[in-house]
């Protein structure tokens, strides 16, 4: 090792490619000299000296002169070539000397950086405790190198340091020299600064060729861009997990471990092309390994001049991850041994058909002859495969006859999955050509290895890609219309109201399910124990289908009631369909719902019973007690312990119960609207129950046999439709208790209401009470003067055992939606998901989980995603003026294009006050939402153009292609804690793209919309711009309604122009109320 002296401490001027800064730090005599000096100087290898060699002879002829002197001309021909003369290493202009290098040189990524530190005490006195400190900085960390103990120098002796590290970072690289000492009995330092770049030696490019059967084909082209030459040592290819290599880079002979490069060196700017081939380390079915994006890495091993050696790590190298067909054919040669294909001679060739899908699919496989070619398939022309199941694969073998010879190749078969309907065409099966010859001379075939597509010309191969391009497009575009199509049409039958069917709906969440994205994303426990609980959710959805719509009521049910509701034909006393829903999400999935219910028929009974009670012969028993099954009292006890003690409740009681009811219903404005959707709907049963029309609907259904629901033959009004199967859907959740009796009994009881005058008085008295009651706050003497009245009218007593039955019935029904199976475990569910999202394990309290939202982004986004191929867009009308109208339809969007590529999210919080006045303090709170980057296609877009050019009118209609690049969404919400309206004003909703393409496929007028296609592009572009922001804007006033109107009900009466909270507060408030009503 040499070393190259640098510039000392002290000195001004600077090494070549090296500079160098210093500082001392500050002391009472910063401007005396220091007393040690310190110099830095790089150790590397030395070199040879160059010279300027003098070319001399050694002889008086040359070897060429005695050769022309023996032979003549023409035997110059025949004669052994002449010798060179020996060569000696001073012909190259190397003498046998070393030099040191006069320069820094340069410092290459992947080196070994050694330098050698010199400390000099340059004055006559010693020096005490002299200590120093080496460190090397880079751009994002800081190594210790050295580090000294104290020392006493005395004059002109030298402390040596030498350091070595190796280089794993580019950039600037700075080499921190810190001195410490006593001199003169004061303590001094100072701090030198050495600053050098590291460069790149070696430039990496890659490319990739991805065989149908798993290959990949990895060329790496390793480029010298450091300024010296380079002997390579080793360069390694190193697989991931899910591969194996091998190296093409040998010669193949004997010993096998010479590359195609021998022993030269790579020269500066040198190229070299290194190929590996890459193959599935487990069977060619691994779907991981042939969707995978990572492949490897490289690792390089160099040396330059005398032996210094570097080394690099390249990082993983990826690939675009290849579309996987379902189903895929493998050929093989099934024969052992050598396989010999001759003229006119069957042979048999093994098939592996490998189903790549996530469902079971059973195959047929069949031969389509006008795709053969040359090579016909022998025997029968269809045969069954059997059932595959996902990622499985079965094998057949089959005869062809060769009719040509020459290469040749296999194809022109078809297989079909029975089950969808799914149909795959190959026409040429790849690593299946086979070379025929004639009967006189046959052609080996190694078993299992027959010629593939690299043995073809470049031009054979060239156009069959071509072709096998062209047709997998087309291929492509059809099953796409057909898929958009389908989209479309589904999408039109929904806005109808009709559902997709149960075995829709068992497909769509089996693939969700079997989701690979949800099966392969690494999440936190949470969100394990969050996708575990969703998982059991569907698939408790799934067994309520089969048992609890086994004839697709549900789905009728919500058509009835959409069509009703669109042809407004409803009566006064019918209900709407979103009311309906909820009527039976509560009584089904809603605990306190169902209690509320309970607690209203037991102070209703409290209340008409209290003279009764004392004429009983139960002392010592309660009126739930009495009244009650046992089963119902002991569900209630929890709830209600007031209502079911062992003696008679006060009124105060009575009271108390009834105000905790009446606030329930003002805190939830969804109980009030299902409590008068429930009431309407028990009117409806009750008037239309012996109709004979909806006597024979409901015997039809209840013996579970499916009918035409959209038959418009049935003379019976949707909204009675309706009606009668939501019945049918609670008896069905009710353990199969029919509500017939019930309701017949609650007949002849509202009979009686309407015929008896003084119970009637009663009956419109409790109405308006109510009613006055809901809208304003709850008023305990006019509750207790009607209680009074009731309990002192005697016509009560006489209907006593009338009520009483009623109610029994209506508390065992509500009891049996609670026992019954699949909705308590659906209960159970959702309550697990809610105390996973919102609530700690270890106290309990309601928090925000953020990485739950990563969990979910990764996982159900993406699954859903995957659900949502195509989304289809209305149609949308573009009018510039009376005279110019465009008419743009079958816009179909595609499901992975929806998600932006950035989503931002800005609050805002900005205080008002006014410390000098009585003005009343405001906030205002504000929500800036941003997408970025929305990137779309939509393929086979239908338009209509009429536009009107003096008493001419020009029109057109075809066919285009319309890309849109960077759709950019901004939209902002603000709140004034002031507004006693509850309102959150959109302030600003902005809409922009970046660029639009149209490619006009089919018109009438192509040359015309050449010349304008840009000013048509300019109109499209602000027309889609608008209809999106008028689409926000319109969605953003529903919710605000929504949001409002259910902010307004939960309001108390007694503080209207109390103000609320923020923004943020009353959503978080919305939701956590929510999800407390679902925990409770």
């Amino acid at each position: 090792m040499t070393a190259v002296p640098t510039t000392p401490a002290r000195s001004s001027t600077a090494t070549t490619n090296m500079t160098t800064a210093a500082t001392t730090m500050p002391t009472q005599d910063d401007h005396l000299p220091h007393l040690l000096s310190l110099k830095v100087m790089r150790l590397s290898r030395p070199q040879f000296v160059s010279t300027l060699p003098v070319y001399y002879e050694s002889a008086e002829s040359t070897s060429l002169v005695e050769g022309l002197e023996n032979n003549n001309i023409l035997d110059l021909i025949t004669c052994q070539p002449i010798q060179p003369s020996e060569l000696h290493i001073r012909d190259f202009g190397l003498s046998q000397m070393l030099k040191l290098p006069s320069a820094f040189g340069n410092i290459y990524l992947g080196e070994t950086f050694s330098t050698l530190i010199s400390i000099n005490n340059e004055s006559p006195i010693p020096i005490h405790q002299m200590t120093a400190k080496i460190e090397l900085q880079t751009s994002s960390q800081r190594f210790l190198l050295a580090e000294a103990s104290p020392l006493d120098l005395t004059p002109s002796s030298t402390r040596d340091i030498t350091v070595s590290h190796e280089i794993k970072e580019l950039g600037v690289h700075i080499l921190v020299c810190s001195v410490h000492y006593i001199g003169d009995g004061r303590k001094r330092h100072f701090r030198k600064f050495y600053k050098f770049q590291v460069s790149n030696p070696l430039a990496v490019k890659t490319k990739l060729n991805n065989m149908i059967d798993g290959r990949v084909f990895l060329e790496a082209q390793l480029q010298n861009v450091s300024a010296s030459p380079m002997y390579l040592e080793r360069m390694k290819f190193e697989p991931s997990e899910h591969f194996q290599y091998e190296s093409l880079n040998q010669i193949i002979d004997e010993s096998n471990d010479k590359t195609v490069f021998g022993n030269h060196f790579i020269h500066p700017q040198d190229v070299r092309q290194y190929l590996y081939m890459l193959s599935p380390r487990h069977s060619a079915t691994d779907r991981i390994s042939r969707t995978t994006n990572a492949l490897g890495k490289l690792d390089i091993v160099w040396r330059t001049a005398l032996g210094d050696m570097g080394r690099l790590q390249t990082s993983q190298l990826t690939r675009k991850a290849p579309l996987l067909e379902d189903i895929e054919i493998q050929p093989f040669w099934p024969q052992e041994g050598d396989v010999k294909v001759v003229l006119e001679t069957p042979f048999r060739l093994g098939i592996r058909v490998i189903n790549h899908s996530n469902e079971n699919m059973k195959l047929v496989l069949s031969a389509v002859k006008t795709k053969m070619g040359s090579v016909l398939l022998s025997g029968l022309g269809s045969r069954q495969l059997g059932e595959v199941g996902p990622n499985q694969f079965t094998e057949t073998e089959l005869e062809f006859f060769p009719l040509t010879p020459g290469l040749q190749r296999v194809g022109g078969l078809r297989v079909m999955d029975l089950l969808t309907g799914y149909t795959k065409d190959y026409y040429f099966i790849n690593m299946a050509t086979v070379y025929l010859v004639s009967r006189s001379d046959s052609y080996s075939c190694p078993q299992r290895v027959p010629l593939t597509e690299d043995k073809v010309g470049p031009v054979v191969r060239r156009l069959s890609q071509q072709s096998e391009r062209r047709k997998s497009e087309e291929r492509r575009k059809s099953i796409a219309s057909l898929e958009k199509a389908a989209v479309a049409e589904q999408f039109t039958y929904m806005q109808q109201g009709k559902l997709p069917t149960n075995r829709q709906i068992h497909s769509i969440i089996s693939r969700f399910l079997n989701s690979d994205v949800i099966k392969e994303q690494p999440i936190s426990e949470d969100g394990q124990y969050v996708l575990k609980d969703i998982r059991g959710l569907l698939d408790v959805l799934q067994r309520a289908l089969d048992t609890k719509n086994p004839d697709e009521l549900l789905q009728s049910m919500i058509f009835h009631a959409k069509r009703a509701s669109e042809l407004q034909d409803m009566e006064p006393s019918g209900v709407k369909l979103l009311t309906t829903l909820k009527v039976i999400r509560h009584c089904l999935f809603d605990s306190r719902f169902r209690s509320l219910l309970s607690t209203i028929l037991l102070i209703a009974q409290n209340i008409l019973s209290k003279n009764a009670a004392s004429h009983s012969n139960d002392k010592g028993k309660g009126v739930a007690d009495r009244i009650l099954p046992e089963h119902v009292v002991e569900d209630l006890r929890g709830s209600n312990p007031d209502l079911l003690r062992n003696n008679d409740v006060n009124e105060d009681d009575l009271i108390s119960h009834l105000k905790n009811i009446f606030d329930l219903v003002k805190e939830n404005p969804e109980y009030k609207s299902s409590l008068e959707a429930l009431l309407t709907l028990v009117v409806i049963w009750t008037i239309r129950l012996s109709s004979q029309p909806i006597k024979q609907l409901s015997n039809q259904n209840g013996a579970g046999k499916a009918f035409d629901y959209t038959n418009p033959n049935l003379n019976i009004p949707d909204w009675e439709l309706a009606a009668l199967e939501a019945k049918r859907i609670l008896e069905r959740w009710s353990r199969d208790i029919r509500l017939d009796p019930f309701i017949k009994d609650l007949n002849n009881l509202a009979c009686i209401v309407k015929t008896d005058e003084k119970l009637y008085d009663l009956y419109i008295k409790a109405r308006i009470l109510i009613h006055e009651t809901l809208d304003d706050e709850f008023n305990k003497s006019s509750w207790s003067s009607f209680i009074q009245e009731i309990q002192d009218s005697g016509v009560v007593n006489s209907y006593q055992k009338m009520m009483t039955n009623l109610i029994h019935e209506a508390q065992s029904n509500i009891q049996a939606f609670k026992e019954d199976p699949l909705s308590k475990e659906i209960s159970q569910r959702l309550q697990s998901i809610h105390q996973r999202l919102w609530y700690t394990k270890w106290n309990g309290m309601a928090t925000l989980k953020p990485h739950l939202l990563d969990d979910l982004k990764m996982t159900l986004l993406p699954a859903l995603i995957e659900q949502i191929k195509y989304v289809p867009l209305p149609p949308f009308t573009i009018r510039e003026s009376k005279e110019n109208t465009m008419v743009i339809s079958n816009m179909v969007l595609s499901g992975d294009t929806l998600m932006p590529e950035t989503i931002e999210l800005k609050l805002d919080d900005n205080l008002r006050f006014h410390p000098k006045s009585k003005v009343v303090s405001t906030s205002v709170q504000g929500l800036l939402l941003h997408l970025y980057d929305i990137e779309t296609i939509m393929e086979d877009v239908k338009f209509q153009y009429k536009r009107k050019v003096g008493f001419f009118d020009i029109t057109d209609l075809g066919v285009a292609t319309v890309h849109i690049h960077g759709l950019k969404l901004s939209v902002k919400v603000a709140s004034d804690s002031m507004d006693k309206l509850h309102r959150f004003q959109l302030q600003h909703c902005f809409c922009h793209i970046n660029k639009l393409d149209i490619r006009i496929k089919e018109s009438k007028h192509g040359n015309f919309y050449k010349v304008f296609n840009p000013v048509l592009t300019n109109v499209v572009k602000r027309q889609i711009t608008k209809e999106i922001e008028n689409k926000v804007i319109g969605i953003f006033h529903k919710g605000d309604e929504k949001l409002t109107k259910h902010l307004g009900g939960r309001r108390n009466s007694k503080n209207k122009d109390k103000r609320r909270g923020s923004f943020f507060s009353q959503v978080a408030q919305v939701v956590n109320h929510k999800f407390a009503n679902g925990l409770k």
